[in-house]
């Protein structure tokens, strides 16, 4: 739309012409006078199309070869030039259309030919007033442009980072999933083969959506699928799930792998889940609200407090910041024997 609005072309002209007509008819909707609007259409055709032409080469044309390159003389020069073109045409083409447009009328029923001098100051003060209108028209979208391509620049920066952390998310999970199959091996056990099958899965899911958001059904799926592979390793670990989602909001979109880091980690870091300590998997859902949380027995505090705060959840806080700026809580702590790490993200946009 803005290119539309600002580089010379035969669209860009009917856009400008477009926009110019849609004045003259805001004109003559709140003109008092009961004249109708078909009225100003054929007057201003008749004699404002200069006024067009002269405000269309300044913003189209002056301002972005001569303005911007901040040879001051050659910028006066052009709108000197433009203006004197403009009083020129502009005589003609009233004359043209009407030959008594110069003369004066009074009320007491005087007439006389404005001078020379008269005309050329009074079509050069018009000229004036729509060459500052072509000014204002031009900057006013150059203005607009330049907020558009920051906002760009941001997002790109954006996604740019996000990729980053996403690159290195996966050799984080890779790395861990890799320990657990060498644990399986050295151990001699039979599902080797499966936990390769499932890592396969888990590794199609991180491969296939690297951009953009996935149902929050897919990312759910792919936990699950990290806790079938931790199970293959721990077949007697109790894991309890605990899932509420609101209808409808199975296909909230979600940025992917973002809730993939705390299973993760209490898998990594912590112990087995057992009948009297339990690995708790809780996720809440609706539409104001995504409330996430995983509790795990673990090791002495001073240990895995350590170990945990690295790659994994300082990209997930990345993330987060960048994804959803003050819109989210995390915290992690450690208490009697047992790791907590909740996450509560705003849905509600603001």
């Amino acid at each position: 739309m803005l290119s539309l609005a600002t580089k010379p072309s035969l669209k860009n002209f009917v856009f400008s012409l477009s926009l110019w007509y849609l004045f003259i008819t805001l004109f003559g909707l709140v003109n008092t006078t009961p004249l109708p609007i078909s009225y100003w259409y054929i007057f201003y055709s008749k004699f404002s199309w200069p006024n067009f032409l002269l405000v269309y080469i300044i913003a189209i044309f002056i301002i972005p070869y001569a303005f911007h390159s901040s040879k001051i003389v050659k910028l006066v020069f052009i709108n000197v030039l433009a203006l004197v073109v403009y009083i020129l045409i502009r005589y003609i083409n009233n004359l043209w259309w009407d030959p008594d447009y110069y003369t004066a009328f009074y009320k007491n029923s005087v007439t006389y030919v404005m001078s020379f001098k008269d005309i050329i100051s009074t079509e050069a003060i018009k000229g004036i007033q729509f060459l500052v209108i072509g000014y204002a028209y031009r900057l006013i979208l150059d203005r607009i442009k330049l907020e558009h391509d920051k906002l760009e620049l941001e997002k790109s920066k954006l996604n740019s980072e996000l990729a980053s952390l996403r690159f290195q998310l996966n050799p984080h999970f890779l790395f861990n999933a890799l320990n657990n199959i060498i644990f399986l091996q050295m151990n001699k056990s039979g599902h080797t083969l499966d936990a390769l099958f499932k890592l396969s899965e888990i590794l199609r899911y991180v491969l296939d959506e690297k951009n953009g958001d996935v149902p929050l059904s897919k990312e759910l799926q792919h936990i699950r699928n990290l806790i079938s592979f931790e199970k293959i390793r721990y077949p007697d670990g109790l894991i309890i799930e605990d899932i509420q989602i609101e209808n409808g909001m199975k296909e909230y979109p979600i940025s992917p792998l973002l809730l993939a880091t705390f299973i993760e980690n209490a898998f990594k870091h912590g112990m087995q889940g057992t009948k009297e300590a339990p690995i708790v998997f809780r996720l809440s859902v609706n539409k104001s609200c995504l409330e996430y949380q995983i509790t795990n027995p673990s090791k002495d505090q001073n240990s895995i407090m350590a170990n945990r705060e690295g790659t994994g959840l300082e990209n997930l806080k990345k993330r987060l910041n960048l994804i959803y700026p003050d819109r989210h809580k995390m915290e992690t702590h450690y208490e009697d024997g047992t790791y907590y790490a909740m996450l509560s993200i705003n849905l509600l946009k603001q």
